[in-house]
């Protein structure tokens, strides 16, 4: 499924200085970034296997973050790619996105 964001922005927060919002920067990409998600949560790296059997969906952030905390140290020391960066980068929010709907799924239950 291919999810795309079609417009120029919704121009809110426009000032006197006829700039947009910064958020419309954002908008042709947000599709991607969804896209890159669902992929995420569809087909969940193999380290998140035994936290799923768990239900461990802040046990799977807490390993995500750590893991773009060192991506972008070795990023910055010349040891990682930036595309090392951002697949932790897809992770982390994925992760993040998972446990926060579990974690409202579960208040609301």
């Amino acid at each position: 499924m291919r999810l795309m964001m079609v417009g120029n922005g919704h121009k809110h927060g426009k000032g006197k200085d006829d700039r947009h919002h910064d958020a419309d920067m954002m908008l042709p990409y947000s599709g991607e970034l969804l896209e890159a998600v669902m992929d995420t949560v569809e087909n969940p790296p193999p380290a998140w296997h035994p936290y799923l059997a768990k239900k461990d969906y802040k046990g799977i952030y807490e390993m995500e973050s750590a893991e773009l905390g060192r991506a972008f140290r070795a990023s910055m020391e010349g040891k990682a790619s930036m595309k090392d960066v951002a697949r932790e980068i897809k992770h982390t929010f994925t992760a993040m996105l998972l446990c926060q709907a579990h974690k409202t799924h579960d208040v609301k239950a």
